[in-house]
């Protein structure tokens, strides 16, 4: 566009000397170097008005033309955000996509990077090929393990990386973003609201074969009939020393299994329960009782106080129970017995630092032989129901090796 000659403040500064008469407008149009045309035009557009005026003039205009532009920018806003909104997105890739489908309805990239909620740097990152390999290996684990949550699934996977001779240490955040991406993360649970808070755990586990927890899980055959499943675990090593199912399980049957782990495992100090009848029987605390194994039994109504054996309970409902279909009894004894292998010896724990069970119990076996006490301050025996035979009086409680 070709520059105009004279701004409009000094048209107006030669319209205002006309005014004066001091010139004729044809000698003041030779002086200036135009038309007479050109000067009545200058005279019909800005008549009387002020080199201030016109200067203010001017800039209305220009803050209209801005204005315009805003309008008409906000409108294609509205209109491609109205298409934009109907498409899902969520990932990172996504939202690059979305700011160059913005870029090309005509919004500077600035805005569709506010718009989207994406820096403009990341507008230039390329993101380094992704490990197929690791990504494989992550489905495999799902697969075989689908209640494994990313964290689980990274301490398998770290695993398996050392043993297949790679030094590279995984980051825990880069699985999560590839278990988000591959659709391998487990929706999030409900936090629920604890109860029992400041209550004090009856004989907490101090070494191994100190303190073993027990409790029954139900479940049903296929064709309806009802299952009872044993669990038996060490509460200091977190081992599963019994998962065992069964039609009916009788106090007689909890003691024989209990004989027989000690057989195995050795004698522990202490077994804690619930107050269910095979628990409170007479038969079975007497046959404990004659083995030396003192037992304890939690406050009615309060399952925390047994919250390590409850823990693996859930365990065994979420990643075992839950996923089989038992068609006979001995599916369903065959099924639990491959799972308390599965626990022990390759499922790390979290509150074990991610060790197995059995790698804590190994490690714990040396280091609390010279620390284990050989006798408590004070004997433990005031925990209320089953502490005497079976009886059903409540005593004051103490902890074990308290006094």
């Amino acid at each position: 566009m070709k520059k105009k000659r004279f701004s409009e403040e000094q048209m107006v500064s030669i319209l205002r000397e006309a005014d004066t008469g001091d010139k004729t407008i044809v000698e003041l149009c030779r002086a200036h170097g135009i038309s007479d045309v050109t000067f009545y035009a200058w005279r019909r557009k800005f008549g009387q008005m002020s080199e201030t005026a016109v200067r203010r003039l001017r800039e209305l205009e220009k803050d209209n033309v801005r204005l315009k532009r805003l309008l008409a920018e906000r409108d294609l806003e509205v209109d491609v955000l109205k298409e934009f909104l109907q498409k899902r997105v969520a990932t990172v890739p996504e939202r690059r996509q979305a700011v160059g489908f913005l870029v090309q309805r005509k919004i500077s990239r600035r805005r569709a990077c506010d718009l989207t909620g994406v820096s403009r740097r990341w507008l230039a990152y390329q993101a380094k090929g992704e490990d197929m390999a690791l990504v494989r290996l992550l489905c495999g684990m799902a697969r075989r393990y689908p209640r494994y949550g990313y964290r689980m699934l990274h301490q398998l996977a770290q695993r398996q990386w050392m043993r297949n001779g790679r030094q590279e240490k995984l980051n825990v955040k880069r699985i999560r973003r590839l278990c988000r991406q591959y659709g391998l993360t487990l929706p999030h649970r409900a936090s629920r609201t604890r109860c029992g808070q400041g209550v004090r755990i009856p004989c907490q586990a101090q070494y191994p074969n100190h303190v073993w927890a027990y409790d029954f899980v139900f479940d049903a055959l296929e064709d309806g009939r009802k299952l009872k499943i044993l669990t038996v675990e060490d509460e200091y090593t977190r081992q599963a020393l019994a998962v065992e199912a069964g039609r009916s399980m009788k106090a007689s049957a909890v003691a024989q299994t209990i004989l027989r782990l000690m057989r195995r495992y050795g004698r522990p100090r202490f077994v804690r329960s619930d107050n269910g009848p095979e628990f409170i029987a007479k038969a079975l605390v007497r046959r404990l009782e004659q083995a030396g194994i003192t037992i304890r039994h939690i406050d009615p109504g309060s399952p925390w106080q047994n919250g390590t054996n409850e823990r693996f309970n859930g365990t065994l409902r979420r990643e075992c129970l839950d996923l089989e279909t038992f068609g006979s009894l001995s599916h369903a004894q065959v099924i639990c017995r491959m799972f308390r292998q599965e626990y022990n010896r390759r499922r790390p724990h979290s509150s074990l630092g991610y060790q197995t069970p059995d790698e804590f119990a190994a490690r714990a076996a040396g280091a609390v032989s010279s620390t284990r006490p050989r006798t408590p301050t004070r004997p433990c025996n005031s925990l209320p129901y089953g502490c005497r035979s079976g009886s059903r009086e409540r005593p004051k409680r103490i902890a074990c090796g308290q006094g």
